[in-house]
């Protein structure tokens, strides 16, 4: 493997990672508000009304963490591995999220989501609406 394989798969994982929380947003027709891209994050601004309901806020944080399953086929194969691992600890962040949001009442919730949507559009380089 050259030694820019593995950053430009991290690269394509973290994207990869991102756009299974986006697909799993839009079987569950969340309404989107925008596309952020800050220095602390990549993701989508959404209609918040979704973290009232945990199967829901369970299934969006954690649907991503099952693309780390490829390491179940082929362990010793660098690019699977470099694949899985960087999904793998992309999803921690998912975790720590998750565990977080679970504590808080449902519309605690969504102050919350609503306030951190906030910042991250202050703060954002990049914002698509």
């Amino acid at each position: 493997m050259r030694p820019i394989e593995p950053i430009v798969l991290g690269i394509a994982t973290i994207l990869i990672h991102e756009v299974v929380h986006y697909i799993t947003h839009i079987i569950m027709k969340t309404e989107f508000k925008g596309f952020v891209v800050s220095f602390k994050s990549i993701g989508f601004r959404l209609n918040n009304d979704f973290m009232r309901d945990n199967n829901k806020v369970i299934l969006v944080y954690l649907l991503p963490l099952s693309l780390s399953s490829i390491l179940l086929i082929d362990f010793y194969s660098p690019r699977i591995f470099v694949f899985g691992m960087v999904n793998l600890l992309w999803s921690l962040i998912d975790i720590n999220n998750l565990v977080s949001i679970l504590t808080k009442s449902p519309d605690e919730r969504v102050e919350w989501a609503d306030e951190r949507d906030r910042k991250t559009k202050e703060k954002a380089f990049i914002y698509l609406s």
